[in-house]
């Protein structure tokens, strides 16, 4: 499974734990960040990677779902059977941490008030670094007060949902 970076693939790895039950992500391959958008965007690449694998599943944050689509498709894949978008339809939220809950976002930018200004109007390079020490953040931040089985994985569980099934159909079951 290709995610977008280093945290997604740390909530995907926390969706794995057995604890989480049926409700859990039931994937048992690599879990392998590509680094960002642009990775997506190479054809010869992608199609390597399909080939390798026998379960082959790509997910991109929603908010380049316009820019990534067309080539996934190119390659013959099929949204829904080989890849999913991942964030919810609002501002804000069109990557995995939007599937986040309230408190743990509240939680964070009400601690790194500075750091959320940095990402909001700080210089570009002060933007990115910000923006990345916050996942960073939230991340930590949801592996602290979150437990399986909870609200706060509410929104992954529907996720991994939908990646299971994808799982299933390419195996055949």
């Amino acid at each position: 499974m290709l995610v977008e970076g280093a945290t997604d693939k740390e909530y995907f790895e926390l969706l794995r734990d057995p604890g989480h039950g049926d409700r859990g992500l039931k994937f048992e391959g690599e879990i392998f960040p590509y680094g960002g958008k642009d990775t997506l965007q190479q054809k010869q690449l992608l199609k390597f990677i399909r080939e390798k694998y026998k379960i082959f599943i790509v997910t991109y944050d929603l908010d380049v779902q316009c820019e990534i689509e067309p080539c996934l498709k190119d390659i013959g894949l099929v949204k829904g059977e080989s890849y999913i978008a991942i964030g919810k339809q609002m501002a804000g939220k069109e990557n995995i941490e939007g599937l986040l809950p309230e408190s743990v976002t509240k939680a964070v930018f009400t601690d790194c008030s500075d750091l959320v200004q940095k990402a909001l109007s700080g210089k570009r390079d002060e933007q990115k670094s910000a923006k990345s020490s916050l996942k960073k953040l939230f991340l930590e931040e949801f592996k602290r007060s979150a437990s399986a089985d909870s609200d706060h994985y509410k929104e992954f569980y529907l996720l991994a949902k939908q990646i299971n099934k994808m799982v299933a159909a390419q195996l055949g079951r």
